[in-house]
């Protein structure tokens, strides 16, 4: 959680809009960037700044917060990030580290599963294309019941091939939640069964 007052005590208004880049003037007054400023309006005193043209004043949270279009937390973590002031740190427990590993080291191991299924489903996918082709080549001979199966699903087989070979994500997904039907076909298809 954001500790504002640490952030107000840390960093004066003439500071944030300094880093945030407005041009100032001899006399320490800056560009306000909420108006068509052309000459220095903004004054600060105290940690606060005050535009005399436009009426936009505040601390270095509100700067912040009407400069980027943040609301007050926003603007904070962008002051803690910005300026290395390092008070939102999550303080988090050795359970909940272990969990987070985990949890971590699950996905990544679904991951690689699903990496391996892949690989092989492609491979076994075009080799279904393959002899689908290579069927077609040899009509008007008669087609074995494998050849005939492997034309029968080629499209199919074309299509699920491109899919996971660059498709999205959710598009691979719903392929894999299928992998038992495409399993089945394909086998059939490649162990002549």
């Amino acid at each position: 959680m954001i500790d504002f007052r640490e952030i107000r005590a840390w960093v004066p208004a003439q500071d944030a809009v300094r880093f945030y880049g407005a041009k100032f003037d001899h006399r320490g007054w800056a560009i306000c960037p909420f108006h068509g400023d052309t000459h220095p309006s903004i004054s600060f005193k105290n940690g606060r700044f005050r535009c005399w043209s436009c009426g936009a004043s505040g601390d270095a949270l509100d700067y912040v917060s009407r400069l980027f279009d943040l609301d007050s937390v926003q603007a904070g973590q962008k002051l803690d990030a910005d300026f290395h002031l390092g008070l939102s740190r999550e303080h988090i427990d050795a359970r909940e580290m272990e969990r987070q590993e985990t949890e971590r080291r699950a996905i990544a191991g679904l991951h690689e599963r699903f990496e391996t299924w892949r690989g092989k489903t492609i491979d076994r996918l075009n080799e279904v294309c393959y002899i689908a082709h290579t069927s077609l080549k040899r009509l008007p001979a008669p087609l074995s019941d494998r050849e005939a199966l492997a034309v029968r699903f080629s499209a199919r087989a074309s299509y699920f091939s491109d899919l996971l070979e660059a498709g999205t994500p959710e598009d691979q997904a719903k392929i894999f939640q299928e992998r038992e039907e495409v399993d089945a076909w394909t086998a059939r298809i490649l162990n002549g069964s």
